[in-house]
This record gives C-alpha cells, structure tokens and sequence, in this order.
C-alpha cells in the first residue's frame, strides 16, 4: 500500500468513528501522523474525508464534560473513561481535574 492509499484508509477509518489512538495503533504509526493526516496538513492531494474541526462534539458541550467527569468520580479510570468517551486520556486528565472547563467545576 502507498502513502496515497494509507491516508484515504486513515482519513475513512477516523469518519467511522475510530479513535486517532486506535488508527495509529492499527497502521502502527504515531498518533500526531494520524492528527496531520485527517487534517489535511499531511499528503491533502491524496483523496478521503479531511476533517476541519476536532471530532463530533463541541468542547462546550456542558453535558458531556458532566458526564465525563460522573464517569471519574464514579471509580473508572482515566483510560477507562477516555475509551468509554473516545477520548484521549490526556484529554480526560485535563477535565477531571479542571484544568478545562473551569466553569463548571
């Protein structure tokens, strides 16, 4: 498979819903390349969906931040919580100890 190829395949796999985590793991590439690639800042002449904004929710989605966080104190795991959301857990980290979203804490 050619670098052509890969980025439509990785730029599909991110639009089905697929973590940048679980597709680096998958190609067995880093998570930035994947990040680059959906983009478009990596080979955008290749073809395949191209993103213009982060994921399907808004960070100022109130709700989800909530849930995240009920989902922390509830005994999950950062990781747990990252992969019950399809986040990363760095991410998550940020959330849970309110060094994002400070208004609702």
């Amino acid at each position: 498979m050619n670098d052509l190829q890969r980025a439509v395949e990785i730029r599909q796999a991110y639009s089905l819903g697929l973590t940048q985590v679980e597709i680096a793991q998958k190609f067995r590439i880093s998570r930035s390349t994947v990040s680059s690639t959906v983009r478009g800042l990596r080979l955008p002449h290749a073809g395949g969906p191209i993103i213009s904004s982060h994921r399907k929710w808004k960070w100022s989605d109130k709700q989800r931040v909530l849930q995240i966080r009920e989902a922390y104190e509830s005994g999950l795991t950062q990781m747990e919580v990252a992969k019950k959301f399809k986040m990363s857990q760095s991410v998550i980290s940020l959330i849970v100890r309110g060094l994002l979203h400070k208004d609702l804490i």
